[in-house]
């Protein structure tokens, strides 16, 4: 019998929103870069940007609040 290795690994379900939310980050900075790479004007970049750092902050808190991510200084 198979497991995958989701059903072995047994992760607490904060963790995985903190993936899921770095996973998000990345699918909104391709956009963005395809965006502004096909000439899209900065009104239309600069607010997909700010929501990816949103994001990735959010994404940072998690993590801090369970100690996986250490705080610096």
């Amino acid at each position: 019998m198979t497991h995958s290795p989701a059903a072995i690994i047994r992760l607490p379900r904060s963790l995985k929103i903190a993936a899921a939310a770095t996973a998000v980050v990345a699918a909104i900075d391709v956009l963005a870069t395809v965006a502004w790479t096909a000439g899209a004007p900065t009104a239309v970049v600069v607010p997909i940007w700010i929501g990816r750092i949103g994001l990735l902050l959010a994404a940072t808190a998690i993590a801090r609040r369970h100690r996986w991510l250490p705080r610096l200084g």
